[in-house]
């Protein structure tokens, strides 16, 4: 597994700030609450390589299982069943039972968006062949 401190995961959720200025990001969070009230933003960055996403923002509802959205983001990712996620939200990883709700309320950006970094890595190890 690769060791990540806090600190060096909460310096991969700039990837999205970085590439988009805060008045751009403002007013776009200011758009999406004026037309979907109910839905949280949430922003995908990927650490490593080998994932690939179509697209990085979702409007998800306010009361969705942070599980249950894991789940949608890996369905789309198309990785296989050896390879797990992880997930973290400012240098956290997110209880699977709370709602995005509860998780953007503890840990949302003040720029109105829930930022969320995404790793993969093999889980079963490799294997060996002794014959």
């Amino acid at each position: 597994m690769t060791n990540i401190s806090p600190l060096d995961v909460r310096s991969t959720n700039k990837k999205f700030r970085k590439t988009e200025s805060k008045e751009k990001r403002l007013a776009e969070i200011k758009r999406i609450n004026e037309k979907y009230p109910d839905r949280i933003p949430v922003v995908i960055d990927i650490e490593g390589g080998g994932l690939h996403l179509p697209r990085r923002k979702y409007l998800v509802e306010r009361d969705m299982l942070f599980i249950n959205f894991a789940h949608v983001i890996r369905q789309r990712l198309k990785i296989s069943p050896n390879e797990s996620l992880f997930f973290f939200c400012e240098g956290c990883i997110p209880q699977q039972t709370h709602t995005l709700q509860q998780i953007f309320n503890e840990r949302g950006s003040e720029d109105g968006f829930l930022v969320l970094t995404i790793m993969k890595e093999n889980t079963f190890g490799f294997s060996l062949h002794l014959f």
